[in-house]
């Protein structure tokens, strides 16, 4: 199954589009300041806005916490007893 995952966009000149990405190459592109869309109808290119952008992520998966050991948010030790 892939990771990558299609969104529906429209360009300024109201042309509909299609880009495809995974999160982690969304978020690349996204912090390198490469990521612009292109109309291939109109040879238009466009920054996303900050509302695509807050959509795209909502879409991705969350990934998993980083550390497989949580700390206890209730101050006690991660061990677990028997009762």
């Amino acid at each position: 199954m892939s990771d990558r995952i299609d969104f529906e966009i429209a360009c300024p000149n109201n042309h509909d589009q299609t880009v495809t990405f995974s999160g982690e190459e969304f978020e690349s592109a996204l912090k390198s300041g490469a990521l612009m869309f292109h109309c291939t109808a109109c040879d238009r290119v466009w920054p996303p806005t900050r509302e695509e952008i807050a959509g795209f992520r909502k879409q991705f998966p969350k990934k998993p916490a980083s550390s497989a050991l949580a700390e206890p948010s209730d101050g006690l030790s991660g061990r677990v007893t028997k009762s």
